[in-house]
């Protein structure tokens, strides 16, 4: 870090020398990180110096203009790296830098026209039980009498999530507090007041708490490896606390989330969100000393902003925390740094017309089902959202709310997606659900549903089907024909069912199955008989035992 910044202050001071302004993008055939004779330069592959993008040549060469302005030189330093956008069909290891130079690309299998991806959100995760007991749980509600603060807990849940099931919830509470005391003729809001109790325990030396949140976090990423996804979106709150933590909690949490995922041996591109901005609410720790900031993540991580291509897909991940006033510590989480806009806009210009996929922490757009003040205080300025949709942006993936959540608008797809924590893994799954969301591109569309850790789901997904597991499809209206399509998605506890098989009034209809966990069937309504038609699905497990789902389909044939 010390060295990317002595190297941006030189950059500021004398302009880029020509050995730093530009390098060779290669194809690292041998994987040593050098370049040698017989390894061939990569062209057409863009790199950034703050809003400054170029393509390599046909010998991978590339260079950055030697007369930058003041504000490309601006932008240089909010960056604080020259960055490769990784191209379809390689692998980088090495692909940021403190200054221009060579970037050593590896081959890997081609994503194709269909593959399958995941996003995790909100993964809040820390290495130790005790730092849950003070960042997990609000100390204010803690400290209130065991009803009152069950009535906070439950008003929060309500409030967030307008599917939120308070019987399910107690019941689940109740049954994870039967080692620890009988609370079966306890009222809900006492329940829950007892788990927080339980909880707040923790700090007084509690050697039995009731959560393992490293071991839920190991296992669901036990069950993600499973399910074998091309690659994973992880939008942001990847640890616990660091607005509140110090310099040393936050980069033991960051090393500890970095080493369990890449220990999955998937792909994951991680973005910035509000829990990596180190040190923002505690007095103690101050800008100017080590980590503040965004600083422990890019140790970590890299750039907080950046953008990759994989199959027909370019992503851009979005970094939507802004410091306004240093003195003042005045962060905003909701809009763009001028370095980062002037960024985004130089991105969006050089990949024009590809389908483009916009990462971020916080929704870039509000399930209309959600309450008028969650999406108040949750999305991203309209001003950011409107320039996305005007760029011909199609879908934004988003988490932060830790719910499901949907919006359609202006050709665009904001999709929000639960925690990987549910309830930053001190409340049991059932009280708020635990999961992930898997996408399946196919002929340049996504389409995508909602898992829970641990639990099957088969559900429709186009046209849509229960909101509750949230499928959902392409914007875009088809144009009418005389043959109709329905996709599903169907994924077992922890990785696919051996067979996906349908029948349309009860005979065996054939499935086009697009991966492992989505499929479609293509039926024409002028072939069956006027009215309506049951149309089944079942997946089905190795042993025979499976999930079912059916609809009725309208026939209009003579």
């Amino acid at each position: 870090m010390i060295r990317a910044l002595a190297v941006l202050m030189l950059i500021s001071a004398t302009g880029a020398s020509a050995e730093l302004r530009g390098g060779v993008v290669f194809e690292d055939r041998d994987g040593d990180g050098v370049r040698s004779r017989s390894e061939p330069g990569v062209p057409g592959v863009v790199v950034a110096r703050g809003s400054v993008l170029v393509r390599s040549d046909a010998e991978g060469r590339y260079e950055f203009p030697a007369n930058e302005s003041v504000e490309d030189e601006t932008a240089v330093r909010a960056t604080q790296f020259v960055v490769l956008t990784r191209p379809g069909g390689y692998d980088a290891e090495r692909w940021y830098r403190a200054e221009a130079g060579d970037f050593a690309l590896q081959r890997r299998a081609p994503d194709g026209d269909r593959f399958v991806f995941a996003q995790i959100s909100d993964a809040h995760i820390s290495d130790r039980a005790a730092d849950y007991a003070h960042f997990a749980v609000p100390s204010a509600i803690a400290k209130m009498p065991r009803w009152l603060s069950g009535v906070s807990i439950g008003l929060m849940f309500s409030f967030q999530d307008p599917h939120y099931d308070k019987r399910r919830a107690t019941d689940a509470l109740r049954e994870e507090l039967g080692p620890y005391r009988d609370v079966e003729d306890w009222c809900g809001a006492s329940v829950r007041g007892e788990w927080i109790r339980r909880i707040a325990a923790i700090r007084e030396g509690d050697e039995n708490p009731p959560i393992d949140p490293a071991g839920d976090f190991q296992a669901s990423l036990d069950e993600l490896r499973a399910v074998a996804p091309r690659f994973v979106v992880s939008t942001g709150d990847l640890v616990l606390e660091s607005n509140d933590g110090d310099a040393e909690s936050v980069d033991r949490w960051m090393r500890f989330y970095r080493e369990r995922t890449r220990a999955t041996d998937l792909s994951f591109y991680d973005t910035i969100g509000n829990n990596e901005i180190a040190g923002s609410d505690n007095p103690e720790f101050e800008p100017g000393q080590p980590g503040y900031g965004k600083a422990l993540f890019r140790s970590h991580f890299g750039p907080t902003h950046y953008s990759f291509d994989r199959g027909g897909l370019h992503f851009i991940a979005l970094d939507t925390h802004a410091l306004l006033d240093v003195e003042d510590e005045d962060w905003r989480f909701k809009q763009l740094d001028p370095a980062v806009e002037a960024w985004l806009e130089s991105d969006l210009a050089m990949h024009a017309g590809r389908p483009i996929v916009v990462l971020n922490h916080e929704p870039l757009g509000g399930d209309p089902e959600w309450s008028w003040l969650i999406r108040k205080l949750s999305l991203v300025d309209d001003e950011v959202t409107d320039g996305l949709e005007r760029a011909g942006v199609r879908w934004t993936l988003a988490g932060h709310l830790h719910v499901n959540g949907l919006l359609e608008s202006g050709g665009t797809q904001h999709i929000t997606t639960g925690a990987f924590s549910g309830m930053r893994w001190s409340f049991p799954s059932d009280v708020l659900a635990r999961g992930y969301r898997l996408f399946q591109f196919s002929d340049g569309e996504l389409y995508s549903i909602w898992k829970r850790t641990g639990e099957a789901v088969f559900d429709f997904v186009d046209p849509p089907g229960n909101p509750l597991s949230f499928a959902t499809a392409p914007i875009e209206e088809r144009a009418e024909t005389s043959g109709r399509r329905v996709v599903v998605a169907a994924a077992d506890r922890a990785g696919a069912f051996a067979v996906l098989r349908a029948r349309l009034g009860g005979e065996p209809i054939a499935v086009d199955a697009w991966s492992a966990y989505f499929g479609a069937i293509h039926y024409d309504p002028a072939a069956l008989a006027p009215g309506e038609h049951e149309l089944v699905f079942e997946a089905v497990r190795a042993d025979g035992s499976g999930l079912r789902i059916n609809t009725l389909v309208e026939g209009t044939g003579r």
